[in-house]
């Protein structure tokens, strides 16, 4: 289509969680089937070194495109986006969960564990050029910038780590915090529900910049090349900032005694209050955008259908990850495609995927889900992506460029 918009709330919907472990990996059914029980063991066995917990939410508030006849496409657009993750490590749940019992005069470090959510919104605008490489390849270039408005984040320093060490003697637990700090920006904002913070959620100083690049090569008539560098860039957080930092410091257990929960509660409120002197700062911060890289490929099977295949490579917290993706598209007429997928995720079994798109007039309607066994039995689920959107278009391109054959006399191939 030469145009197309998209309105907030029905143009695009996409919610992904993705996590380490399943319902049935914690709770399991016990003896005579009629039950569930909880099996902790169960689930440290399913666990990895580096186990994550990723939530991310994408929500198009305004999508706006229109086509500059064939060689270019200018978009404005508008998105509300969460993403949030969380590392927890194996060795620290098996420590807490089996005791210290193993681990006597010795010193267990574990620096695996970090936590960042992020609510912020973007404005941007994009331009796509198609380009004509050695005379007859076509080479599709494009690059969006986007305003970034910054809402809420809270994060853990990088170099969070913890020393969990058991004396020979009398088997107290010495615990031993290094760089413990954690940065806010935004709760108060949320939590006090008041009038005058309703600006705070339209416009305030946590500002930043992002940057999407992109390009696609038709190497033939049947293969087309493709890569993606999208969300380069960063939010520096100064409203609404509160940051909480502790000295390097070490506490010590003795035991507790478990028959009184209220004497436990009271026991960690004081020792955590008299052994950590805790301070604030409003001291402003940056926090990086999720930079990820697609490189993929099609190969025309029919002249109506096309197998697809992508790499897709993304920073979580720090940490590499890599999921791997194949699937199949066919075009049925003028008005329904579907499509089959099968990809691999971080710390899960492959996953079959599903989408359609219609097309009525100026109506369209898609959706794509990654796991479709998945939403057949919930207790299963580790991973869950879908995108959801209703787009209006307007004036065919094959209008168009026949209208513009006719205009320069060009005959028909």
């Amino acid at each position: 289509s030469k145009v197309y918009v998209s309105l907030p709330g029905l143009s695009g919907i996409n919610m992904s969680v993705n996590n380490s472990f399943s319902y049935r990996d914690i709770l399991i059914e016990a003896d005579g089937g009629d039950s569930l029980k909880l099996d902790v063991d169960n689930l440290l066995s399913k666990l990895k070194k580096g186990n994550a917990l990723n939530v991310s939410a994408n929500i198009s508030l305004f999508q706006f495109g229109i086509r500059l006849r064939d060689y270019g496409a200018i978009t404005i657009f508008a998105n509300e986006r969460v993403s949030a993750g969380m590392i927890y490590p194996r060795s620290l749940l098996e420590y807490a969960w089996r005791g210290n019992g193993d681990f006597i005069g010795q010193t267990f470090t574990e620096s695996d564990a970090k936590v960042n959510a992020t609510h912020f919104r973007e404005y941007g605008i994009g331009y796509a050029h198609q380009l004509n490489v050695l005379g007859v390849r076509k080479l599709r270039v494009g690059g969006r910038i986007k305003i970034l408005q910054g809402i809420l984040n809270v994060k853990s320093s990088d170099n969070l780590s913890v020393d969990l060490t058991t004396e020979p003697d009398k088997y107290n637990l010495n615990i031993a915090l290094h760089d413990p700090a954690f940065f806010t920006a935004g709760i108060e904002a949320i939590d006090s529900g008041e009038e005058e913070n309703d600006t705070y959620f339209l416009s305030n100083a946590n500002k930043g910049l992002g940057f999407d690049l992109g390009a696609e090569l038709e190497l033939n008539e049947k293969i087309n090349l493709s890569l993606a560098i999208n969300d380069i860039g960063g939010i520096t957080w100064k409203e609404e900032v509160k940051n909480y930092t502790v000295s390097n410091n070490s506490i010590d257990f003795s035991g507790l005694d478990l028959r009184n929960l209220d004497d436990v509660t009271d026991a960690l409120e004081d020792t955590l209050s008299n052994k950590f002197d805790d301070q604030e700062n409003t001291n402003s911060y940056r926090t990086k955008l999720s930079t990820r890289t697609f490189v993929g490929g099609t190969y025309q099977v029919f002249p109506k259908g096309k197998i697809s295949a992508t790499i897709a490579n993304y920073f979580q917290l720090g940490k590499p990850n890599t999921s791997f993706g194949v699937g199949y598209t066919h075009e049925f007429g003028k008005i329904l495609t579907l499509s089959g997928t099968i990809a691999k995720k971080p710390h899960q079994n492959p996953a079959l995927g599903t989408g359609f798109s219609a097309r009525f007039g100026f109506f369209q309607m898609y959706a794509v889900v990654d796991d479709l066994f998945g939403f057949t039995d919930a207790r299963k689920i580790q991973s869950v992506d879908f995108r959801f959107g209703i787009n209006f278009l307007f004036s065919r391109m094959g209008k168009v460029k026949e209208k513009t054959k006719k205009e320069k006399n060009v005959p028909d191939a």
